[in-house]
Formats: C-alpha cells, sequence, structure tokens
C-alpha cells in the first residue's frame, strides 16, 4: 500500500490518515451540509502545497476542480474567502497589518494567521497570495451551465480531456468534481437514457474516475454526491454510509476511500463526519465540524471531546454502530 498524501484539511487527515496519489475518494452527505465547501477547502490546500512547491523551486501543478451544479462565479468567491482568510463580505478591502486595529475576526484570527516571525499579514497581502495561488495552481471546469457538449463520450472521459487540455500548460495534482449525479442526469438527458439507468451510469463514472483520470494523471480525485432520501431525514447523530449514496447502493465499488457528512444540527449547526471506507487505518473517532462564521470553510469544533462524551450502542439498518450521545448536547449548552 503507497503510502497516504496529506491533503492538509486537518479533520480529514485524522479521519482517512490521508488520500492516495492515485486514489479515487468519495465525498458523500445530506443536502445542504457542506459537500461544497469542503471540497472547495480540499482543492486550494492541495493548490496551497503546489504553491510552495513553486516557491521552493520544484516542480508544481494545479489542482482542478470541476463544477457540474454550483456557478463558477460563486466556486471562484468561496475559494478565494478560503485560500485569502478572508470574510466574504469584506472581499476586496484592505485591512491594516496591526492586528490591534484590525477587524474583530482579524483579531480572533491572529494566531492562526501569523506568520512564522511573529507578523500577522494583512488582508491585502493575504488577497495577494490567494490570487496569486488561484491564478496559478487552482483551475475551475465550469459545467454548471449545462451538459458537455459531446455525448459521445461518457462523462468522465470528456472531464478527461478537460484535463487534458490543462495539462499541457503544466500537471494536474489533484481533481474535486461537485457533484457526479448533476453530470450523470445531464449526461443522460443529452444521450436521451432512461432514470432507471442513472445508477449504472453513476458506476460507469465512478470506475472512469479512476481509469481516466486517477491513474492517467497520476493524481487524487474526490468525487461528491448527495445522500438518498432516507438519510437526509436522520437524527445528527447517525452516522452515514456509502451505502446510502443517492440512486447508487454500490457507491464504494470504485472508491479507495469515502467520507460521509452526517445530518445537521438545527440548533448548533454542527455536523458529524465518519469514514465509512479507507485503506490506511482502522476506523477511528468521529469529527463533529461546523461552518466558519467568517469564512468559506468547514472546521473541526475544538468543544468536541472523546474523553468527555458517553458512546452510545443504537441500531440502524440492523447495524451496530457506535455514535456520541453528548457531542452535540454539549456545543448546544455552549452556545446558550
Amino acid at each position: 500500500m503507497p503510502e497516504p498524501i496529506r491533503t492538509r484539511v486537518d479533520f480529514i487527515d485524522k479521519l482517512l490518515g490521508g488520500q492516495l496519489a492515485q486514489g479515487v475518494h468519495g465525498l458523500l452527505g445530506p443536502i445542504g451540509s457542506g459537500k461544497t465547501t469542503l471540497a472547495i477547502q480540499i482543492a486550494v490546500e492541495g493548490a496551497r502545497i503546489q504553491q510552495e512547491k513553486a516557491w521552493l523551486k520544484e516542480t508544481a501543478g494545479s489542482w482542478v476542480f470541476v463544477s457540474c451544479d454550483d456557478a463558477g462565479r460563486h466556486i471562484v468567491r468561496r475559494a478565494f474567502s478560503h485560500a485569502a482568510k478572508v470574510d466574504r463580505e469584506a472581499i476586496g478591502q484592505g485591512r491594516p497589518s496591526d492586528v490591534r486595529l484590525a477587524n474583530k475576526y482579524e483579531r480572533s484570527r491572529s494566531k492562526e494567521l501569523a506568520m512564522p516571525d511573529g507578523v500577522v499579514p494583512s488582508e491585502l497581502e493575504r488577497c495577494t497570495t490567494a490570487s496569486e495561488l488561484l491564478g496559478n495552481h487552482f483551475h475551475l471546469v465550469d459545467f454548471s451551465s449545462g451538459s458537455p457538449v459531446n455525448k459521445s463520450f461518457s462523462p468522465m472521459t470528456f472531464v478527461s480531456q478537460e484535463l487534458q487540455r490543462l495539462a499541457q500548460v503544466g500537471p494536474i495534482s489533484g481533481v474535486v468534481v461537485d457533484y457526479i449525479g448533476a453530470l450523470a442526469r445531464r449526461h443522460m438527458n443529452l444521450d436521451g437514457s432512461s432514470r432507471a439507468n442513472q445508477s449504472q451510469v453513476i458506476q460507469q463514472m465512478l470506475a472512469e474516475a479512476k481509469t481516466c483520470i486517477a491513474n492517467r494523471f497520476d493524481c487524487p480525485v474526490w468525487l461528491v454526491h448527495q445522500l438518498n432520501r432516507a438519510a437526509n431525514r436522520r437524527s445528527a447523530l447517525q452516522p452515514q454510509h456509502h451505502r446510502d449514496a443517492a440512486e447508487c447502493k454500490h457507491f464504494d465499488e470504485f472508491l479507495d476511500a469515502c467520507l460521509c457528512f452526517g445530518c445537521q444540527d438545527a440548533e448548533t449547526r454542527c455536523m458529524l463526519m465518519h469514514r465509512s471506507k479507507s485503506p490506511f487505518t482502522e476506523p477511528g473517532d468521529p469529527q463533529c465540524l461546523t461552518f466558519d462564521a467568517n469564512f468559506a470553510s468547514l472546521v473541526a469544533t475544538p468543544d468536541y471531546r472523546r474523553s468527555h462524551t458517553v458512546s452510545k450502542i443504537i441500531r440502524d439498518n440492523s447495524t451496530l454502530v457506535k455514535c456520541d450521545e453528548l457531542a452535540i448536547e454539549r456545543l448546544r449548552a455552549l452556545r446558550k
């Protein structure tokens, strides 16, 4: 088994141990759980690694984000917010370097934003670095406005052709496709296929993601997809599984690893993330996540402590699973 590569998204690295260089990784979740937000994080952090390689005069590539649902301009704005650690509402407004004069949200992030010498870069400086990062190491392929124009090719083959065009500029270091259900439906509408064949089309896309993208470009691939209706109605404490993928019960057949969002807690807006498949390590603790208040990011909540929670055995589809009964209850108490 090859050594895992860090994603630089800490809670993913804790859950999976990293990503495979030629691996296909699934990211599943209910509607509105933050799948696209996390997908953007993965791509931006991957691009940041490539930027650092370029600074060290090493061979550097780019991460490609294939958007099949959200408009490209929204993806770019969210990517910029995360890359620069800038409030989306404040993009384009320079802030002073002196942390004492900075906005409240910058003061609260002074430790996170500080450079090795302790200096906190201004928002303008961070925006400049982020612009270079996204301009040189992040590519957007926008399929949100419609289907691929050539119905003679399968969706992933068409994506592969777009990647081949980008590879003429520089190496492809990673690919994120968000989300494959939308890409499958648009291709089927163009091809005139029956909705009854959607599961077969999605499985074909998963298989081709391995052969046409991961192996061909020697890079990790992340595929975003939704969970089915029953999974969307579960409580916040119930873990999800790749068997609950919408329109495709055997979603994991061609995956090397898979992460699943739980449903969002209505009061705290927190959710638990489990891994349902991993080639690296034994199953670990789920990660409790929440949306960052200012940036387009998901973060692990610091208040989630395994030592302060109790494990409860619950039955879910006749399978015994562990979940933390107090994880979200403690967060509710802290928010009051």
